[in-house]
């Protein structure tokens, strides 16, 4: 990896503790929520290495935050993860990721997720 352009980021032990929030958004309004917790004894919270991920409904703290970061865009794209992680020093909820390219969505979290986004794709492609 000697070639490789690297990112670095402060660890944040809440990461262990509590998990990741992933919040999604179909063209600006939020469809589901779920948290990512690691297995014990680690810090990933991915399934592929043992994280588990349950399906959450944001409290206004955490729904705040996820409408904040994808305010700071243009404009509402047709799907969005937010991924939110509370900070070090006063538990304020940090951005880790605002996803708009690829990102995971998983609509198996909640039944009705497909069918939103199916919509925001239906409008967005009428449009």
């Amino acid at each position: 990896h000697r070639q490789s352009t690297w990112m670095w980021q402060p660890f944040l032990k809440n990461i262990v503790s509590e998990g990741e929030y992933s919040l999604f958004y179909f063209s600006g309004a939020l469809s589901h929520a779920i948290l990512k917790a690691p297995k014990p004894g680690d810090f990933r919270v991915q399934e592929e290495f043992g994280g588990a991920i349950t399906a959450i409904d944001p409290d206004a703290n955490l729904r705040a935050a996820g409408d904040a970061a994808l305010a700071s865009i243009d404009a509402p794209p047709l799907y969005a993860r937010v991924d939110l992680v509370r900070g070090n020093r006063d538990d304020a909820w940090q951005l880790i990721e605002l996803e708009l390219i690829e990102p995971s969505l998983y609509l198996r979290m909640d039944s009705q997720a497909p069918a939103r986004f199916a919509r925001s794709v239906k409008e967005w492609l009428d449009d």
